[in-house]
């Protein structure tokens, strides 16, 4: 991907590009198509390019990188959450993440509304595997067909360098998901293993199914849309019905 370089409203001039080394695995991961319905894969999105070129990541994604990067350099993971599904994530924080939440409103006899939470559902996984994320760290992966949940949250890695025109950020990564948090650091020696009670965290590995978003029987959040909802692009979901069904016509 070409360097792409806009004024920001302050008036300073900024440069962003994919780091060379990871340009291919963030294009391999999370860039694979939008008709392609995986782990870690963004929906919104064909090309790294597509996503940078969005006015709202000069606005607002630029903004964070640059408000949040580290003193003294080196690079910085920026989590955003959106009001939209971006795709579907390859880890979810059991304890915190909406994305793995099922919920719904309800309202009671005075006519207040109140979320309640679904203890148990059929989006829980239940059969895991431990394996290594990455050197020195293993994390339980979903091994029982479950689907990874979509997402509205987007997780960049990147670091801003000075330059004499302005500021040039590198992206190491970008992914739908949250972020791994910031305590969880594998140790120089042996591994740490993350315990999915006690962190919270559950993983797919890359070739796992994303949950269909346009199926009719997605129970994603409970949403009672009528008619219902396709989740990504929020047009209506329209539904074979038998009757007008032409048998003539096969």
């Amino acid at each position: 991907m070409k360097p792409r370089r806009f004024t920001l409203p302050s008036g300073e001039i900024v440069a962003v590009v994919l780091d060379n080394g990871q340009n291919k695995i963030i294009r391999e991961r999370h860039f694979r198509g939008r008709t392609v319905q995986k782990a870690g894969n963004f929906a919104l999105w064909d090309f790294p390019a597509q996503f940078i070129d969005e006015l709202w990541f000069q606005e607002k994604v630029v903004h964070e990188i640059l408000r949040q990067r580290p003193p003294h350099g080196g690079s910085n993971a920026v989590e955003f959450d959106f009001d939209f599904f971006v795709g579907w994530t390859s880890m979810v924080d059991q304890l915190a993440d909406p994305a793995y939440r099922l919920q719904y409103t309800v309202s009671d006899a005075d006519g207040q509304e109140r979320i309640v939470e679904v203890e148990d559902h059929d989006l829980r996984p239940e059969e895991f595997e431990l394996r290594p994320l990455r050197k020195g760290l293993k994390g339980e992966f979903v091994v029982d067909g479950s689907r990874a949940p979509l997402t509205k949250t987007v997780t960049v890695i990147a670091q801003v360098k000075e330059c004499d025109w302005g500021k040039f950020i590198v992206i190491y990564s970008i992914r739908p998901g949250i972020m791994m948090p910031a305590h969880i650091a594998p140790p120089s020696r042996g591994w740490y293993k993350l315990d999915m009670w006690e962190d919270g965290l559950i993983f797919w590995d890359w070739e796992s199914d994303g949950d269909d978003p346009a199926d009719p029987t997605y129970p994603y959040g409970l949403h009672n849309d009528e008619p219902r909802i396709n989740l990504l692009t929020g047009e209506p979901i329209v539904e074979e019905d038998e009757e007008d069904y032409d048998h003539d016509s096969v």
